[in-house]
């Protein structure tokens, strides 16, 4: 029997199928489709703000007066909505006094004649907008969605969802390292880093220090060995995993961050966190003792709150991050606010807790600052992109941040 030299055997089909699928594979890792889909839709978000901000420009050369009558506290949307003021849709509330306004017919939504989301004449010069763009995802549930405040001046927000666009957020002249900006007053829309005194991103991937990205200074030490983990292991770009057994990042008690922990003073720490295993209280944040001492302590386990006022009042709170057990649980969003009044905890951007506390935490000037550890207990798992701010910040901040880094 014959066989033909220049056919393939089954072992060499067999051969050629596997090198192709590697390959391919290798192909998709290295392109990444899903990524270069969020740069595509990024792209298109900056393409869409830059046009508007323009034909705003060319309208205000034309007339100076053209924001003014339009009140700096309605945040417009490029939503469609039941409700001109968007309460079908259930947007994070906004700090008073500030309110939504949302288109209410699909058909008129990208006019440029005043009847569309923004309520301007663009007709009225050569802007060449044609029609109003919307957000290319447009949806309440991920947050991506185009805003604009006007009033004598005007900024054009927009969320970011690629890892190469998100980075330009924090250089892009505005008020928030997590919003796209754009206008002549970047100060207007009432989502910002205004008292922003602790940002540990995490990103550094080699050394011993983790840089404070607020620009006060508050170095972090790397204590015992946490070990930087890749992008892919991570939330938002690199950061760092933790053991359990004794390490942790030592920030110490710089007078910034003393201040904002100290008596009723109001504030907020933001932090991702992934806790692995089964064991212990995973002690995401701590600064001072526990109550009725000085202090104020984070536990991932529950979400559960210890600390006091440094004299005879001390609080330990149960699921502040909702009643489910976080361990094993994959990547979780925690905030917790103080106002004076309450400590309110928020899980992926949602209001989980609300416990009245009005005694404060004391002084806690003579603690230090220390994430991943709590007098001897220590955090088993991975944490990102760490945030303290001398406020409490309002649920529709919180829901900002969260997604511009989900």
């Amino acid at each position: 029997m014959h066989r033909d030299s220049k056919s393939f055997t089954l072992v060499e089909l067999l051969i050629v199928i596997g090198i192709l699928a590697i390959l391919t594979a290798a192909v998709v890792v290295v392109l990444n489709p899903a990524e270069l889909l969020r740069q595509a839709r990024d792209s298109q978000r900056i393409q869409d703000l830059t046009a508007v901000e323009k034909a705003l420009y060319l309208l205000e050369t034309q007339d100076p007066d053209v924001f003014n009558g339009i009140a700096n506290t309605v945040v417009y949307t490029s939503l469609l909505a039941t409700q001109a003021d968007c309460s079908d849709l259930g947007l994070p509330t906004l700090p008073s006094p500030y309110t939504y306004a949302c288109a209410t017919d699909e058909a008129t939504m990208r006019d440029t004649d005043s009847d569309g989301w923004i309520p301007i004449n663009f007709n009225t010069s050569f802007s060449g907008l044609a029609t109003l763009p919307l957000d290319p995802v447009n949806s309440t549930s991920t947050g991506q969605y185009y805003t604009l405040v006007m009033g004598g001046s005007f900024e054009l927000n927009a969320l970011m969802e690629s890892d190469k666009y998100r980075a330009q957020t924090a250089s892009d002249g505005g008020d928030s390292f997590s919003i796209y900006e754009r206008g002549n007053d970047k100060d207007l829309l009432p989502f910002n880093d205004d008292g922003l005194v602790g940002y540990w991103t995490f990103d550094e991937g080699t050394g011993t220090t983790a840089a404070d990205s607020s620009g006060n200074g508050n170095t972090g030490t790397l204590t015992n060995g946490p070990t930087w983990q890749s992008d892919s292991n991570c939330k938002v770009r690199g950061c760092l995993s933790f053991d359990g057994s004794n390490d942790y990042v030592m920030v110490g008690a710089p007078e910034i961050l003393n201040s904002t922990f100290n008596t009723t003073n109001s504030f907020s720490v933001i932090e991702w966190v992934n806790l692995i295993g089964s064991a212990g209280y995973y002690p995401q944040f701590n600064k001072g003792l526990y109550g009725p001492s000085p202090g104020f302590t984070i536990h991932g386990i529950n979400g559960r709150l210890e600390g006091g006022d440094g004299s005879t009042h001390g609080f330990d709170l149960d699921n502040t991050f909702g009643a489910n057990d976080m361990r094993g649980t994959g990547w979780k969003f925690t905030v917790v606010t103080y106002d004076g009044t309450a400590f309110r905890g928020y899980t992926n951007g949602l209001l989980a807790s609300t416990n009245p506390w009005s005694y404060g935490i004391g002084s806690t000037d003579a603690y230090d600052l220390i994430i991943g550890s709590f007098w001897g207990s220590n955090f088993t798992g991975i944490i990102d992109d760490v945030r303290i701010y001398n406020r409490a910040l309002s649920a529709a901040e919180i829901q900002a941040i969260y997604n511009s880094t989900r």
